[in-house]
């Protein structure tokens, strides 16, 4: 029993240290590849937009993966499924208004967190981005709990890579810029 702990242990510490590892050089190259293709204001302005991403997330999601982490464990498997759906029912019936009310004053948003600068397109796809990343990161926290660590390491990378790839296409092929990024 513990030989296998230690094991399992072992090569789940090796499989999330190595997909970390990837995944801060992932983002380093992409960081210089964009310093250089972006000028200085659109370079903030991706500043400005990514602090937002990271941020607005964790008012939006209202403490609901919290929940689910201490509720998680004092169920069995159905009780654990049965809260995985009222954490997602819950989500939609607070965060749908809130995203539609976010649309309609999108313009008033950007003024007030972009200085005016964004575009709506960019507006719509920063406030999607922040609305959907609640399912991804909930389902992250299912996977760590349920100690699955190649699965989540896999997806983890392969995010990134077609983060990397469309990236790429957008700025280098369709000259999308900022938009792009």
């Amino acid at each position: 029993m513990v030989k296998n702990f230690n094991t399992t242990l072992i090569k789940n510490f090796l499989t999330y240290s190595c997909g970390a590892v990837i995944l801060r050089g992932i983002t380093w190259a992409t960081t210089l590849v964009t310093v250089t293709i972006l000028t200085t204001s659109e370079f903030g302005l991706l500043s400005l937009i990514n602090n937002f991403c990271a941020l607005f997330p964790l008012f939006l999601n209202l403490g609901l993966r919290q929940v689910f982490g201490l509720e998680y464990f004092h169920h069995d498997s159905s009780g654990r499924k049965q809260v995985f759906h009222k954490v997602i029912q819950t989500y939609l019936v607070i965060a749908i208004p809130i995203f539609i009310l976010l649309l309609i004053s999108q313009h008033w948003l950007n003024h007030l967190m972009f200085l005016g600068l964004a575009s709506k397109s960019i507006m719509i796809l920063a406030m999607f981005y922040c609305f959907i990343q609640f399912f991804s990161e909930l389902y992250l926290q299912v996977l760590r709990y349920q100690s699955n660590a190649r699965k989540l390491t896999i997806i983890q990378l392969t995010a990134a890579l077609v983060s990397i790839t469309s990236t790429a296409i957008l700025v280098f092929y369709y000259n999308f810029r900022i938009l792009g990024v």
